[in-house]
């Protein structure tokens, strides 16, 4: 089954399908995700790899200006900031 379609709760009404970590808790829905946009202090920068030491995220501002945030500062964006970064890219 493709994780797109629509599931069902007990009650037999559509709902979003909720994910888990490994522990069995419940998975943030704002999860950080590698190569997509996020704001940080007002610029839009790009999500890169996940530091293993520092636990830091390395962030690319128009492919020139690199630097390492924590997951907590990056900010979700919406569609429009999206193609106007891509656009003016």
């Amino acid at each position: 089954m493709n994780r797109f379609y629509n599931h069902r709760n007990t009650s037999g009404q559509f709902t979003r399908k909720v994910t888990r970590t490994k522990d069995g808790k419940f998975a943030s829905p704002n999860k950080i995700v590698a190569g997509r946009l996020y704001d940080f202090r007002g610029a839009t920068v790009r999500a890169l790899q996940k530091d293993a030491f520092t636990k830091a995220r390395l962030v690319s501002f128009h492919k020139t200006l690199f630097g390492f945030v924590s997951d907590r500062d990056l900010q979700k964006i919406n569609k429009r900031r999206v193609n106007n970064y891509l656009t003016a890219a």
